[in-house]
C-alpha cells in the first residue's frame, strides 16, 4: 500500500470518527429531562426487537434508502442481514439503534415502541459494532471506557461478554496494554474483536 493510500484512507475513517463523536456529544450535551425519543424505561427486557414495516429517507427530497423493513428477532437469535454495496445494511442498523428515527412503521424492544423510550436509558441496554475499524492510540482500558468511569470488576465483565477477555488478560498488562494508532500493533482479527 503506498503512503498516499494510507494517509487517504487514515483521513476517512478520522472524518467517520469525527461524525460518530459530533454525534455523541450531541446525544450526551442533551437534557435527561429532555429525551431525544419518550420517557418510558425499558423493564424486564429480554432481548427481543420486532421491526415492523420500517422506512427512511435521509431528507425529504431523496429516494427510501430502506423502506417497508419487517424483521422478528427473538431474544439471543443472531441474525445477519445481507446485501449490495448501498442496499442499506448500516441504515437499517442505526434505526434499529435510535441513532435515525424511522420515516414510517415502528420498531418494538419487547413491548415498546422505541419512540416512547428513554433515549439515554435506552443506550445503556444496547451496543452496536460499527462496520468502520476505530481504535484510539491508548490502552485497552482506555479504549473500552471511553473516558468514562467503571470499576474494573464491570470491565472485566463487559470484556468476558463481549469475548475480549482472553486477548486482553493474556498481555503481560493486561487492561493497560497499550494499542498503537488505530491498532496496528494488533492482527485484523485482535483488533475487529477489540472494538
Amino acid at each position: 500500500m503506498s503512503p498516499i493510500t494510507s494517509i487517504l484512507q487514515s483521513y476517512t475513517q478520522f472524518q467517520m470518527v469525527k461524525v460518530y463523536l459530533y454525534r455523541l456529544v450531541d446525544i450526551l450535551q442533551t437534557s435527561n429531562e429532555t429525551s431525544l425519543l419518550g420517557n418510558k424505561k425499558l423493564d424486564n427486557y429480554l432481548g427481543d426487537i420486532d421491526i415492523n414495516d420500517v422506512s427512511f429517507k435521509y431528507s425529504l427530497f431523496s429516494e427510501a434508502a430502506i423502506e417497508n423493513i419487517s424483521i422478528q428477532i427473538a431474544p439471543k437469535q443472531k441474525i445477519a442481514i445481507v446485501g449490495e454495496s448501498g442496499s442499506g445494511k448500516s441504515t437499517l442498523l442505526k434505526v434499529v439503534a435510535g441513532l435515525y428515527q424511522c420515516n414510517s412503521g415502528a420498531i418494538y424492544y419487547g413491548k415498546e415502541d422505541i419512540k416512547n423510550l428513554d433515549i439515554h436509558e435506552f443506550f445503556n441496554h444496547i451496543g452496536v459494532v460499527l462496520q468502520e475499524n476505530v481504535l484510539f492510540n491508548g490502552t485497552f482500558r482506555e479504549n473500552i471506557t471511553m473516558g468514562r468511569e467503571y470499576s474494573d470488576d464491570c470491565i472485566i465483565e463487559v470484556t468476558k461478554r463481549v469475548g475480549i477477555y482472553s486477548l486482553i488478560f493474556n498481555l503481560p498488562l493486561g487492561l493497560e496494554t497499550k494499542i498503537s494508532e488505530l491498532g496496528k500493533n494488533l492482527s485484523g482479527g485482535q483488533r475487529q474483536k477489540s472494538l
